[in-house]
């Protein structure tokens, strides 16, 4: 190992992070907020909301109809399709309901002031990554959403704003994660590694970027151990065989950065985090904590896959409380009550109108 290990203050809350942060902050390159586009899109996600319900009440209404016909067995075929249909129609527009949710807290980008007080985390990531939005996760949120969703208790997310970003404020969307914070030309190292000394945490998410790995190596020079988090999340979606290639060429260019080896084996793990005398662990999320912390976070798409949110934060809150932080659970306690009870009592009347209608169908018969 070679560098410097910094200290570790566990749960510190400091007042002058802003202060800390401004001189970073292009003004230029942060783009304005569009409330009248976020009106309308915030109208047009609730609208869905109506239309759907309509169109229950339609497909009730004609499922009814359909018994009601003089059609033999076809009325069994007809059902059938209406069905199918009906499921391909509610995914879409469900799906529509979350991309309009979306863009409308993307027409209010975060600024400084929303960041509040606390020390930071600061997000490390290549610059693709800022372009991905899970295709699996029923909320479409990319790995540093979910990041940020996951340790808002700890503190805000920033991260280092693509230059390509900055060239062309007004034209590039602003980012659903971490605040972006722009650099002059020729300094980002000297800032990313200031950054990194009042920050609680410092995140890698993971890549192979020259940029990436002069940070990873950077983090382990300056950072306290307990300090750093690497992340594997953005893989999440990866079989196991490619995670593990991946991560064998992470292993090995990391051993000849920092003189330090990581597991031979990541596994499913999503984390790596280190003791104080750099002693690496896995943190892994398993798959029952992943499907009932997938179905309260109602990322109904793939349950065993994407790791949500709560699965996150369930999982670092061992290794979190001992480094300080004592994450809140009760303040999940309603919020995941909702969206159980809520579900189950939908789900329950689904199955009686069901019933009710294959025992209408079968005395039709």
């Amino acid at each position: 190992m070679s560098g410097v290990n910094g200290s570790f203050n566990q749960g510190t809350v400091v007042t002058n992070t802003i202060a800390q942060l401004e001189p970073f902050i292009d003004s230029s390159a942060v783009p304005k907020e569009r409330l009248v586009l976020r009106f309308l899109c915030e109208l047009g996600a609730f609208s869905l909301v109506l239309f759907i319900g309509l169109l229950l009440i339609a497909f009730t209404i004609g499922a009814r109809i359909v018994f009601s016909l003089n059609v033999g067995t076809f009325r069994t075929l007809i059902y059938a399709v209406l069905n199918v249909v009906w499921a391909f129609v509610f995914v879409f527009l469900v799906r529509s309901f979350v991309r309009l949710r979306r863009r409308a807290r993307v027409y209010t980008p975060l600024t400084l002031e929303k960041v509040g007080t606390r020390d930071p985390i600061l997000y490390l990531r290549s610059f693709y990554e800022d372009e991905s939005e899970s295709i699996w996760r029923a909320d479409l949120k990319s790995s540093e959403e979910v990041l940020v969703s996951a340790l808002k208790e700890v503190g805000p997310f920033i991260a280092v704003g693509d230059p390509k970003t900055k060239e062309k404020p007004n034209q590039a969307m602003p980012h659903l994660g971490g605040l972006r914070i722009f650099f002059k030309k020729g300094e980002w190292q000297e800032k990313v590694k200031h950054l990194m000394t009042i920050s609680q945490f410092v995140v890698i998410d993971t890549g192979f970027s020259s940029g990436l790995q002069w940070e990873v190596g950077t983090a382990v020079s300056t950072v306290h151990p307990q300090k750093l988090i690497l992340s594997f999340l953005s893989w999440d979606s990866l079989d196991g065989s490619t995670r593990q290639s991946l991560y064998e060429s992470f292993a090995k260019d990391f051993k000849e950065r920092t003189g330090m080896s990581l597991p031979e084996r990541l596994g499913k793990a999503t984390f790596i985090l280190f003791d104080a005398n750099w002693t690496s662990h896995l943190i892994e999320i398993n798959a029952a904590r992943r499907f009932l912390w997938g179905l309260f976070s109602m990322s109904l798409v793939s349950l065993f896959g994407d790791a949500s949110a709560l699965a996150l934060k369930e999982s670092l809150r061992p290794a979190l409380g001992n480094r300080g932080f004592n994450l809140k659970f009760s303040q999940e306690v309603l919020y995941v009550s909702l969206l159980i009870v809520l579900p189950i009592v939908m789900s329950l009347m689904v199955l009686l109108t069901t019933l009710i209608e294959i025992r209408l169908l079968r005395l039709s018969i």
